[in-house]
């Protein structure tokens, strides 16, 4: 799996957006995300309005969508 699409002359493209993260609370309630960062290697952050703090303060999880799954095989 590989957050970015190989193209066939060798160059790769990454396509990531904060559309890829999904927030929710501790009670699996979505929660809007505002902005979003990746990098160095796989850390990331994200950042919510403030008047969303306490949906988040007592837990939550973080689903992330923009993976590819990529085959290789030798003829």
């Amino acid at each position: 799996m590989y957050n970015g699409i190989f193209n066939e002359d060798g160059t790769f493209t990454t396509n990531g957006s904060y559309k890829d993260y999904y927030l929710y609370n501790k009670d699996g309630e979505k929660i809007s995300v505002d902005q979003t960062g990746q990098g160095p290697n796989s850390s990331f952050g994200f950042a919510i309005s403030s008047e969303n703090y306490n949906l988040i303060k007592d837990g939550f999880y973080v689903e992330y969508s923009g993976f590819f799954i990529y085959e290789y095989y030798m003829n």
